[in-house]
């Protein structure tokens, strides 16, 4: 079996004009979109990162640079993942496009190899 990581790039404003409840039925779906590709034998790992910028690490001529968050004037930022896995890649494409995220952001799609 092949697997790819779905990103989910999200927009932040988009997200921030949801009332809570409105978020709430967003959550839903996605819980059920993943436990409904968990049943089918596709999911490997799916994760919601935090709300943290993060850190950003960069080196120049050899010394490391540390910044708060890489996303922090950014409009979409990565808000989760998930790795699937199926036979084909247009599977791994039928998939995605059945993932709620495609109704709110750019979900990304990218094979990968996890032998390593």
């Amino acid at each position: 079996m092949r697997k790819f990581m779905l990103i989910a790039y999200d927009n932040v404003a988009m997200y921030s004009q949801l009332s809570p409840e409105q978020m709430q039925a967003v959550v839903e779906k996605y819980m059920a979109w993943t436990a409904d590709i968990a049943a089918k034998g596709h999911l490997v790992l799916g994760e919601k990162l935090t709300d943290h910028a993060g850190k950003a690490l960069t080196k120049t001529s050899g010394a490391l640079t540390i910044s708060e968050g890489p996303y922090t004037e950014a409009n979409e930022v990565v808000g989760g993942f998930w790795i699937i896995q199926c036979a084909t890649e247009e599977e791994a494409v039928a998939i995605g496009a059945s993932c709620p995220h495609t109704d709110y952001g750019v979900l990304g799609l990218k094979e990968v190899d996890l032998t390593s």
